[in-house]
């Protein structure tokens, strides 16, 4: 009976003391991580004598992230229009890109978020979206591009990768210096002015090391700060733009904005070649992009519909058709250069003209076809198995070179990887 008494005493104290400690003590939720929705995006490179062969992989069940099983579309998904409207510029680019609007809801959803291969957000109509699921959608291999306030979420997503300031009033940055090469070429231009029209934007005040500056350019009170920006985080990329296109209603603009799309379209290439690039020990120096047969930038069509001012008429001649097809780029007497070519399986020939007026022609491995030397001593050509060419024994100064594919559809693209070794 005494044994039966005190357990009975033992048994009402302990629930007295955790009334207690109930009371006074608080519950702390923690959430749990994020679980991925599919797996990493990574480059394996394949056993056998070639070294340089590459596998990508960026599966889920069912297909590849973000692409449509039926015609293996990008399929991209794009937040209202409010203050910016890139999804109007994806209308016109086509080229293997199809784009979705995005619900509210689905800004704080990953499984909804993930079926997609990029995710873009219109300034002003970020209303919804999760700081903390954007991460996870980047960690795990997701591609963001963000305008001018929605700034704000990605900043909260990502503190440690840029800070920002909110600034007033409106105004055009004068003269933005595009200080990233690739960009350049692209454009074929080396400034442009940057309209802000709103009465109040973000200037970025703080970026991390290694973060890609595109444009930057001079901001009264703040100095010379970035304008555009991208920066890798886990698997994925966010790439952001101080501005939003709607203001910059020039075909520079919208040229800048179908270089952005050309850049996550070929996100992939580009690991790759980066990685091949550092294998061989040459510094990788960006990609250049375009169309295999010239057709209509972005810009070129939109103002053809309308939609925008056309470009106002050249005191000079226009380029001709085979001027607009090609691309420059500027190496040092002595230095070798890769050309690292991604042309969704299309045959091609590349064609290189050097500064001293000499033309080659190379095939998709690698190899010299032809050549028309007029002077000095042609360089060294090394296939790079499946990827394009190897040069050594440079000639300095501005090189043009030209993807020729007479056979491919209107609107298949190319990326060119360019990468350097000083000699």
């Amino acid at each position: 009976m005494k044994k039966l008494l005190l357990t009975l005493i033992l048994a009402v104290t302990v629930l007295i003391l955790a009334g207690c400690l109930a009371s006074e003590v608080s519950i702390v939720t923690i959430d749990p991580p994020i679980e991925p929705v599919h797996p990493h995006i990574h480059v394996d490179p394949i056993q056998g004598n070639d070294s340089l062969n590459l596998q990508i992989t960026s599966t889920v069940p069912g297909g590849e992230r973000g692409l449509t099983s039926s015609d293996q579309l990008l399929k991209i998904g794009v937040t209202h229009a409010h203050h910016d409207n890139v999804g109007q510029i994806l209308r016109f680019f086509g080229a293997g890109v199809d784009f979705y609007e995005l619900s509210h809801s689905d800004l704080s959803n990953l499984e909804k978020l993930s079926e997609f291969f990029a995710v873009f957000i219109n300034c002003g109509s970020h209303n919804g979206l999760n700081s903390r699921i954007l991460r996870a959608y980047v960690e795990q291999g997701g591609i963001v591009y963000a305008s001018d306030l929605a700034g704000e979420p990605l900043a909260a997503a990502f503190p440690d990768m840029f800070e920002y300031m909110a600034v007033e009033p409106s105004l055009t940055v004068r003269n933005a210096d595009i200080v990233h090469s690739s960009l350049a070429s692209h454009m074929r231009i080396n400034q442009l002015d940057v309209v802000f029209n709103m009465g109040g934007w973000y200037v970025i005040t703080n970026l991390a090391e290694e973060a890609t500056t595109y444009i930057s350019g001079h901001v009264p009170n703040h100095g010379t700060v970035p304008l555009a920006i991208s920066f890798n985080y886990g698997e994925g990329t966010v790439f952001y733009t101080s501005f939003h296109n709607s203001a910059q209603v020039t075909s520079n603009m919208i040229n800048f904005i179908e270089y952005l799309i050309f850049r996550i379209k070929f996100i992939e290439a580009d690991r790759s070649q980066t990685y091949i690039a550092a294998r061989e020990g040459f510094d990788f120096q960006g990609q250049v992009f375009g169309f295999l047969r010239g057709r209509e930038s972005a810009a070129d069509q939109m103002a053809e519909a309308g939609v925008i001012a056309a470009a106002p008429a050249a005191s000079e001649p226009a380029p001709s058709s085979e001027a607009r097809e090609s691309f420059q780029y500027t190496f040092n007497n002595g230095e070798n250069f890769m050309l690292m070519i991604e042309s969704g399986g299309e045959s091609f020939t590349l064609r290189l003209n050097d500064p001293l007026g000499n033309v080659f022609y190379i095939s998709e491995r690698g190899e010299l076809i032809s050549q028309n030397l007029i002077s000095g001593t042609a360089p060294v050509f090394e296939g790079i198995d499946g990827f394009g060419v190897r040069v050594r024994n440079v000639t300095g100064g501005e090189w043009r070179f030209r993807i020729i594919a007479d056979d491919a559809p209107d609107d298949a693209t190319f990326a060119v990887g360019i990468a350097t070794q000083a000699n």
